[in-house]
């Protein structure tokens, strides 16, 4: 019985490969097809066209220049531009559809994404992060170039304050009426009590923060906070309204694109 399985099945492949021998390569709106046995559908055969029939890509351009030009190169009057403006993510579709009665493949494709700036991210990051004194004071030298107000010698006065007096004791923090908070503090000196002294630090102040690389920079609020525990004080800022900062940064890349690109439609969404 399994002797006669086995001829049969043979069988059958001879014949199936007699089958696919016979079969002729047709020409389909100028793809060569290949008609299969039945049950084997029909195949096309790119690899025998010189080229492809239309174009298939989706790449990423790191600029908004870049973008522009390449969608300006490979766009024809139906193209669109989408915009994802929380993510600041540019999506180009250069075979896009006619119309509602005239559909295309959408294969093809142009990306950009806004690339925020160092600057932006670690101001960002450290958004609300509680530090102790020597902290914040590292932290405001190390970002002391994006701070406009007050002026940056009377920031690094305060950083270098901050991070020589290590050894205080703080003992209350009042609002002043010139917008600045002033910090009583008592200094410990050889293990006892020493003099008294008080430092200063603005409310708030301003920034000012390129957003993407290559971009504009913003003004920025900061609002300086603290809390005192114990003698010992730590100290943060909360950024005003970031995501509007963010925001409008993106919507100046969106209007240089709206301006330059040579889009049927540029729309606010995402596809």
């Amino acid at each position: 019985m399994t002797t006669e399985n086995n001829h049969n099945g043979i069988q059958a492949a001879i014949e199936a490969g007699k089958q696919i021998g016979a079969m002729q390569v047709h020409e389909i709106n100028g793809v060569p097809v290949v008609m299969a046995p039945q049950g084997m559908g029909m195949h096309e055969l790119h690899d025998l066209m010189e080229r492809p029939k239309r174009l298939r890509a989706d790449v990423s351009m790191d600029t908004a220049d870049a973008f522009i030009e390449y969608f300006n190169e490979f766009g024809t009057d139906d193209s669109v531009i989408f915009c994802d403006v929380d993510n600041g993510k540019f999506r180009g579709v250069l075979d896009y559809h006619s119309d509602r009665d005239t559909p295309a493949w959408c294969a093809h494709s142009v990306n950009h994404t806004c690339k925020t700036t160092k600057e932006w991210e670690s101001w960002m990051a450290n958004n609300g992060e509680k530090m102790d004194q020597v902290a914040f004071a590292f932290f405001l030298e190390q970002n002391l170039d994006e701070i406009v107000r007050p002026e940056a010698a009377q920031m690094l006065e305060i950083a270098l304050t901050l991070k020589a007096k290590t050894k205080l004791n703080f003992e209350s923090g009042n609002r002043l009426s010139d917008g600045q908070v002033q910090f009583q503090y008592r200094e410990e000196l050889d293990g006892s009590a020493g003099v008294k002294g008080d430092i200063k630090i603005p409310e708030t102040f301003g920034l000012g923060l390129r957003v993407f690389e290559g971009g504009d920079a913003y003004s920025m609020e900061a609002r300086f906070r603290y809390r005192i525990r114990e003698g010992k004080v730590l100290m943060w800022y909360d950024l005003v309204r970031p995501h509007k900062v963010h925001r409008a940064a993106v919507e100046d890349v969106f209007q240089k694109i709206k301006q330059h690109a040579k889009a049927r439609m540029v729309l606010h969404g995402r596809v």
